[in-house]
């Protein structure tokens, strides 16, 4: 772990804490649950709410979901207002079809400052298409894209492209 010690010498303690974020997800990405749930451990010595993100994560990759439910469910007990976490939670259960708690988990995502709205709205339209619900799916979905969806994240527009192909919704709707 020398590189625990050489991250630490060279940044405040909360760009610290996000860099390890960065890590430990990007394990999870490489499929190194293992070096992720170590971050994650470390993570919540510093008492940083991505630890909830990166331990989920991890679990879910490794299939426990209902473990990494129940992770992110303390994590909100903690830190109430990482809407982060409140969104993955909503997936999770969405992945879990426990699809009212999970319309729940989006609202509350919804209600935090600065939360990415058109994520949190995204993720909630493919619930709602995954509970049988499409007419409301489309909906959603027309709302975001015609709100506008940051330039600055083409992995959001291309989920939301992806749910607008697979809701049948005609091209027109795409971003401009």
């Amino acid at each position: 772990m020398r590189w625990l010690t050489s991250l630490f010498k060279s940044t405040n303690p909360h760009r610290q804490a996000e860099r390890l974020v960065d890590r430990g997800l990007g394990y999870v990405r490489e499929g190194q649950t293992a070096k992720a749930l170590t971050i994650a451990r470390y993570l919540h010595e510093l008492r940083h709410s991505g630890g909830f993100e990166v331990e989920a994560q991890a679990l879910a990759r490794d299939g426990a979901k209902d473990q990494a439910i129940a992770v992110l469910e303390n994590g909100l007990e903690v830190a109430p207002t990482s809407w982060l976490n409140a969104n993955l939670l909503g997936n999770y259960l969405s992945d879990q079809a426990r699809y009212d708690e999970a319309f729940d988990a989006y609202d509350r995502a919804m209600a935090i400052p600065g939360a990415n709205r058109a994520l949190i709205e995204s993720n909630r339209a493919l619930a709602l298409q995954r509970s049988g619900r499409p007419d409301e799916a489309r909906e959603k979905i027309a709302a975001i894209l015609a709100s506008g969806v940051p330039d600055d994240d083409p992995g959001l527009f291309e989920f939301i492209e992806g749910l607008r192909s697979d809701l049948e919704m005609p091209q027109s709707l795409a971003r401009q």
